[in-house]
């Protein structure tokens, strides 16, 4: 097939095979632009169900013009060849890109998942369901685009169903529960299919991880997969909570559109100043492995001094504490001092729960008549320990070890300037809640496009909490 022309297609190189299908790096001769051509295997050619099949995933995505979306250029046959050429994606997928790290950063797999919710929305508005959503079917272009491919099983809600005799159309680790049932399905299988596409990404591991093809059938049906967060520390409550309402398996309880998921994520992302944007999914796509690494570094170092502040707090954080130090060995399996802290946190509120059941279970002695005297003097004594207990708790865990630390809110009008602190970006942008700030002098700097920086001093005492509004004045021309 490599240097034949098929129509106006010169074909220059394989990019990947299917059981339907391959994929061609081509040629369009006429306009002498670089574009991707699929061809129908020979041996299918001649299955009236596979040719239908094949022509109306080419009218299925020719009718649907989004970003987020590949671009049908052409459907044809000759030769005996039945073909689709797209626009090429110069890129990589979402699968090759899951396999070559363990797992895609939290706020780089909102923004993909972002994206993806936009075009799928667009295919819902115009009656399509795509049916087959899966990482393999995510392409990545190296400047932050985000589109969906393969509508080979897209169907319009209103056409019956194309019936490929002995088997369930879909990916089966991706499909929903009324998929894999052999049931009639409806746009809402989407939004489970990529609750699990989001789901691999964020924690680099599938919900559903059956040993083969009836297994993993038979937990899309019956079985609740691990909590997102279980399975990453990192995720937060608010995002495992999406991912979890896109898997369920009853329709009633899942996302009803596309376009609430979308939503949610962007609420999410405004709330926590997550910048949900094709420029950072391009910096992270080109050089993947570097921005995990700068960002694990990062992220080590912060959920390693949040779980300090949290020890300082005493035993009513002790759970904190832990859950920051499991964060830490999220990025990092074999930092010393974080699995240190986890394991002694842990004996120690063993430890806790063992005397408070041990407490629980002496008996209360019977038949022993006090003088009112003695009733109120046990009384003053209770009083005066549990006051002394009290404060024991907000002294430190590890009093030689700790440092106190304090916490700024920044605020800015207008809002969305960068925070630099002891001059260093932060990434995030005002109003913002920085938290773990050492005890001393700090210098704060605002910047935003059009106006003249800002900049101050402040200095932060033992568990302060520092409120700081600065108003930025315009530049001048």
């Amino acid at each position: 097939m490599i240097n034949r022309t098929i129509k106006n297609f010169e074909i220059k190189e394989l990019i990947a095979t299917g059981g339907m299908a391959a994929i061609y790096k081509a040629v369009q001769v006429s306009l002498d632009r670089v574009v991707a051509v699929k061809i129908l295997h020979g041996h299918l050619a001649q299955d009236k169900n596979f040719i239908t099949r094949f022509e109306r995933e080419a009218k299925a995505a020719a009718n649907l013009k989004h970003e987020n979306i590949v671009n049908i250029i052409d459907y044809g046959e000759a030769e005996d060849v039945y073909f689709i050429a797209m626009e090429y994606v110069e890129g990589k997928s979402l699968k090759d890109l899951i396999n070559s790290i363990k797992f895609v950063p939290h706020d780089i797999a909102l923004a993909i998942a972002h994206e993806i919710s936009q075009g799928l929305n667009h295919a819902h508005k115009k009656g399509v369901v795509h049916r087959d959503i899966k990482p393999a079917n995510i392409l990545i272009s190296y400047d932050g685009m985000v589109k969906i491919a393969d509508f080979g099983l897209a169907q319009a809600q209103d056409l019956t169903s194309i019936t490929i005799t002995g088997s369930i159309v879909g990916t089966p680790a991706y499909m929903s529960p009324e998929q894999a049932a052999g049931k009639k399905v409806d746009h809402r299988t989407d939004i489970f299919s990529s609750g699990v596409v989001i789901y691999e990404m964020i924690t680099g591991v599938k919900p559903f991880r059956g040993e083969n093809y009836s297994s993993v059938i038979h937990e899309i049906l019956t079985v609740k997969p691990p909590k997102p967060a279980d399975a990453n520390p990192v995720i937060t409550r608010e995002v495992n909570d999406i991912i979890e309402k896109m898997l369920e398996k009853n329709l009633d309880k899942r996302y009803q559109h596309i376009s609430e998921v979308c939503e949610d994520i962007s609420s999410y992302s405004r709330r926590k100043n997550i910048e949900i944007s094709r420029n950072s999914i391009g910096e992270f796509i080109n050089k993947p492995a570097e921005y995990f690494e700068d960002l694990a570094q990062e992220r080590k170092k912060k959920h390693f001094e949040r779980g300090l502040y949290f020890m300082t707090r005493g035993y009513e954080k002790i759970d904190d504490a832990i859950n920051e130090f499991s964060k830490v060995l999220h990025f990092d399996p074999e930092h010393s001092q974080a699995k240190m802290h986890v394991s002694e946190l842990k004996a120690k509120k063993e430890k806790a729960v063992q005397v408070k059941e041990k407490k629980a279970k002496v008996p209360a002695r019977k038949n022993i008549l006090l003088p009112v005297g003695i009733i109120v003097g046990i009384l003053i004594v209770a009083i005066v320990v549990f006051a002394f207990y009290k404060r024991r708790q907000k002294k430190l865990l590890y009093p030689e070890k700790m440092k106190i630390f304090g916490v700024a809110n920044i605020k800015s009008i207008p809002g969305n300037a960068s925070i630099y602190l002891d001059n260093k970006n932060l990434g995030l942008l005002t109003p913002a809640l920085i938290d773990s700030l050492s005890v001393g002098e700090h210098k704060i700097e605002l910047q935003k496009p059009g106006y003249k920086s800002y900049i101050d001093k402040f200095e932060v005492k033992k568990g302060d909490t520092i409120s700081l509004s600065a108003l930025l004045v315009k530049e001048t021309t």
